[in-house]
């Protein structure tokens, strides 16, 4: 169980520490995280903000005396458990959305019904996580709603944060996603 959690731990860290590298390559956050180790090409300035941040967030945690597993772990990931069914639904919706404008020759399967059954088991598994939170969380119905609130609160500044993108910086906006990781 330890290594486990350890191992899930390390893949959260590396996912994020490239995150935050892509975010900074496309100068979305400063362009300092995308820095790359010079001899092995690791996102070290992105991986070393990761780990400042999280640990302010352990001392925090362990100043207050919370629990480490329940309440630092347990509540830290929660907003994950609903947010990547949310994203993945958003996603297949997006699919929808971006291939009804223009199906480039791709059949209808795959870009509609596909992607349609996609989110519809999507925002249905979404709506079970979050209706049984509670579950993983051993926590009451404020609590879990402040935690998916969090995960509201997310979505509607990444949207925002694009809309001003777009608006003031439309280099930026464009460039998202496509830099040359190599660069």
């Amino acid at each position: 169980v330890v290594t486990s959690w350890f191992a899930s731990i390390l893949a959260f860290h590396n996912a994020t520490a490239r995150y935050l590298l892509a975010l900074g390559r496309d100068r979305a956050l400063p362009h300092r995280l995308s820095l790359v180790h010079p001899r092995w090409q690791s996102p070290w300035v992105a991986s070393l903000t990761h780990s400042v941040f999280t640990l302010v967030v352990v001392l925090v945690f362990a100043l207050i005396g919370a629990d480490p597993y329940l309440d630092l772990y347990v509540l830290g990931s929660a907003p994950a458990v609903v947010a990547i069914p949310t994203m993945q639904f958003l996603a297949a919706v997006a699919i929808i959305a971006y291939f009804a404008r223009n199906r480039r020759g791709a059949s209808a399967l795959r870009v509609i019904v596909a992607p349609a059954i996609a989110a519809i088991a999507l925002i249905g598994i979404t709506v079970l996580v979050i209706s049984q939170l509670d579950v993983f969380t051993a926590k009451g119905p404020v609590i879990n709603g402040v935690l998916v609130g969090v995960v509201a609160i997310a979505v509607l500044v990444g949207i925002l944060r694009a809309l001003y993108l777009r608006a003031t910086r439309r280099e930026v906006y464009q460039g998202l996603g496509n830099s040359n990781p190599d660069s």
